[in-house]
């Protein structure tokens, strides 16, 4: 029934697949809501659960009034799942709000988490309770929320527990703010266990050139393990950050770890190397970008220092510089000894030679063009699937452009000679070559089976198609105790 500017609603009933629906009143009075859904699966095909949900609403004069009581089980859509959810709302006179909410069970990228969110006070001003946990890590933050001009967050306990990174609280109350697409932040500092601490301060206005950061990490726990991998880093790290952006950016950054090492599993035994140095330095001022970053491992065993400049300025909203010229250096030492310690699977690597690599690049920022050269001599592995051991391999890698030189590689095994060359792209779609040729070159060496062999192969890659091309003759095979002629 329509009159003027009101309306009752005598009853309304949607039915559906494990859907139904019933309203009824006016928002004059109160316009009630109850809706019950048997099978999400009947209004999603891609869901599946239940629900249920009633309440009310009601607007006198200006003032908006209302109840909401939400209820779902097992829910799920696509790759996302919630085992339950409780909704409970209400706004009274006064714009008076109250508010709890449960979400247990939520699988988000293979976690279970479970969320609870508590608000209560009014629409300008709201103190917020919030938790977030899973099996091992909770989250707890609490404060009050504030909307007048601006939006504003009052915090006042920030508590984050984990089992790699230990206990981090709040020292002292927070005020973050949005206020017409200016984001800021009041001094944020957090404290962990053993002297760590974080703080954080600065400002943005999305989509203009404006703004702020200040950053300080002290004593920061680091624990990055790969599972595939079986390696990882852990110790502790300090870092600075300081910018400030009207136009052009100006960017002040510093890092370095302590009490650092690299960790790895070889079967069942864990291995680990110190490292003594890992610094940076970083300044992005109006006369364009200087970094200068290094890393030594304990008992000189491997080095690498990065030399980077370029004019580009740095500008928000950030956009890669890709015409820009850049010049950059890479100069590294790996010795064979630090080779043998790492994880390679089932290949034995000998504890002698050398990797060492003494690159730049000049060109741009999107297509880098590289010169020098990356050598490797005397190094030695065995390869128990093979019953091979390859000795003296000797390779040279020459920088030329957007290609990279494979102008030499020797490997002896029993008493043959292989020997490769060609050029490998450093862009997407460029094609390669390698060739590979040999000369009894010991290929298998098992108690069954013994093989050496002469290749000459060509191995060419273009547009994605991979064509290999050439011969390889057996110049002496042995096949349980009997020799078969050659080639």
């Amino acid at each position: 029934q329509f009159s003027d500017k009101t309306w009752d609603l005598k009853q309304a009933v949607l039915t559906g697949p494990g859907l139904q629906l019933q309203a009824q009143g006016s928002l004059a009075q109160r316009l009630s809501i109850n809706a019950q859904v048997d099978r999400w699966s009947g209004v999603l095909p891609t869901a599946s659960g239940k629900s249920k949900l009633h309440g009310w609403v009601a607007q006198h004069g200006q003032e908006w009034q209302g109840e909401l009581h939400l209820q779902g089980t097992q829910l799920q859509y696509k790759k996302y799942a919630l085992a339950r959810l409780d909704l409970d709302g209400s706004l009274g006179k006064g714009g008076k709000l109250q508010a709890t909410l449960l979400a247990a069970g939520l699988a988000l990228d293979g976690q279970k988490l479970d969320l609870r969110s508590k608000i209560s006070g009014s629409l300008q001003q709201a103190d917020v309770q919030l938790s977030l946990q899973d099996d091992q890590r909770n989250l707890v933050l609490g404060g009050t929320l504030q909307h007048a001009t601006a939006w504003k967050l009052h915090l006042a306990q920030l508590r984050f527990q984990d089992p790699r990174f230990g206990q981090w609280s709040l020292v002292q109350p927070a005020t973050l703010q949005w206020n017409q697409g200016t984001i800021s932040v009041g001094t944020l500092r957090i404290e962990g266990a053993n002297g760590a601490s974080v703080r954080v301060a600065g400002n943005y206005t999305t989509g203009s050139s404006q703004g702020s950061l200040d950053a300080e990490a002290s004593a920061l726990p680091l624990d990055f393990w790969d599972k595939t991998l079986g390696t990882g880093i852990r110790g502790r790290w300090n870092a600075q950050l300081h910018g400030r952006c009207d136009g052009i950016c100006q960017l002040k950054a510093d890092w370095g770890v302590k009490d650092t090492a690299l960790h790895w599993l070889a079967g069942d035994t864990s291995h680990q190397i110190a490292i003594t140095q890992f610094s940076g330095d970083l300044h992005w001022q109006k006369d364009g970008l200087h970094l200068q970053s290094s890393l030594h491992l304990a008992d000189q065993l491997g080095t690498f220092q990065l030399d980077a400049n370029s004019p580009a300025v740095l500008r928000l909203p950030w956009k890669t510089p890709t015409q820009q010229p850049i010049n950059a250096a890479v100069v590294g030492h790996i010795p064979g000894v630090l080779l043998s310690q790492l994880p390679t699977g089932n290949i034995e690597v000998d504890p002698k030679g050398d990797i060492t690599i003494n690159l730049h690049a000049d060109g741009t920022w999107e297509k880098p063009l590289w010169q020098g050269q990356a050598t490797a001599s005397g190094l030695g592995c065995y390869i128990p699937e093979a019953g091979l051991h390859l000795q003296d391999i000797e390779a040279q890698l020459t920088g030329s452009g957007d290609h990279l030189l494979l102008k030499s590689l020797v490997v002896h095994s029993g008493s043959g000679t292989l020997h490769g060359s060609g050029d490998i792209a450093f862009a997407k779609g460029v094609p390669y070559q390698i060739n590979i040729t040999g000369n009894n070159f010991l290929a298998l060496n098992l108690p069954q089976v013994q093989a050496a062999i002469d290749p000459d192969i060509n191995i060419h890659h273009q547009q994605g198609n991979l064509a290999i091309t050439g011969k390889v003759e057996t110049t002496r095979l042995r096949i349980l105790g009997t020799d078969f002629g050659g080639p």
